[in-house]
């Protein structure tokens, strides 16, 4: 875990240098939209610096494999993964979680699904519940939108921003972009639709 922190530390730092003309959009449609803000995540949620509710197993588990994949570019891996982005709100890296289904072709369009949690939720439990059925045409996207904040105000910003990054990164059908949530995040649905 040490060595990944170091690499995703070192590769984040690179890429916060590089001119904004190698910035965003210069990656190839699949990858990492924000490498540098993903990296920066990962690397604080090895060291156990994310919010208590954040942390699962699973995510954990991933992002020892994520850091290597964003820091030296590869395309994204199938399943579920927890990435980051640096919100023009703050400037802090917000993660959400996105699940890309097996053989995913950008030449393809599939369907998203954004998938607001409720409130005590996080963005990685959110997506696997959806994702658990393996949706062999359908990326599945959610944000973490502050956590608790009803997905108003920055939640709304936040799960916008999201769907904006997975909207401009992958080959999504525009007609089928489809909203829900839990609990707290049904009445996201309701006023973010």
């Amino acid at each position: 875990a040490r060595s990944a922190v170091a690499t995703a530390r070192t590769a984040a730092a690179a890429l916060a240098r590089r001119p904004p003309s190698q910035g965003k959009g210069a990656s190839p449609r699949g990858a990492c939209p924000d490498p540098a803000a993903t990296l920066e995540f990962l690397a604080a949620e090895l060291e156990g610096n994310i919010p208590e509710v954040l942390k699962t197993r699973d995510s954990l588990m991933l992002a020892l494999g994520d850091i290597k994949s964003v820091a030296y570019g590869s395309a994204p891996l199938p399943g579920l993964h927890r990435y980051a982005y640096r919100s023009k709100v703050d400037g802090s890296a917000q993660p959400y979680a996105l699940y890309v289904p097996e053989g995913y072709d950008p030449a393809r369009r599939y369907g998203l699904v954004l998938a607001l949690h409720g409130a005590s939720g996080n963005d990685f439990d959110m997506a696997a519940s959806i994702a658990s059925s393996s949706p062999p045409d359908m990326l599945v996207a959610a944000p973490y939108g502050r956590g608790d904040l009803g997905w108003s105000a920055t939640g709304e910003t936040d799960a916008m921003d999201v769907l904006d990054l997975v909207l401009a990164g992958y080959s999504v059908d525009p007609a089928r972009v489809y909203l829900t949530g839990r609990s707290m995040g049904g009445f996201g649905t309701w006023r973010l639709g």
